[in-house]
């Protein structure tokens, strides 16, 4: 499991272009909407919590319980194909691959 709290820290994904550009996306996205609605006081009290599971931590996904919300994104380049899926929680964001 890596877990990471800013989007400074989400450029150690930067040897994964696909899985950075749809982590960094939906967190620039969770940023620009808390401004939208608060200022950056409110953006302070809110800290990043994006958790990206491995195989091993599908009980830690289980434990979580219902999400808020659910995604799924399918990429296809060339004849290459990746799926992630996405859950939203009130305490965290958790990503994985579909191959685990």
């Amino acid at each position: 499991m890596q877990t990471y709290h800013s989007l400074s820290e989400l450029k150690q994904l930067n040897n994964d272009p696909a899985l950075h550009r749809e982590i960094y996306g939906f967190a620039s996205f969770c940023i620009a909407e808390i401004l939208e609605y608060g200022d950056e006081d409110d953006l302070a009290d809110h800290e990043l919590n994006i958790v990206i599971l491995t195989k091993s931590d599908h009980d830690y996904l289980k434990a979580l319980g219902q999400p808020e919300e659910t995604a799924t994104i399918t990429l296809r380049i060339d004849n290459h194909q990746r799926t992630f899926h996405r859950c939203v929680y009130a305490s965290e964001i958790v990503f994985w691959e579909d191959s685990i």
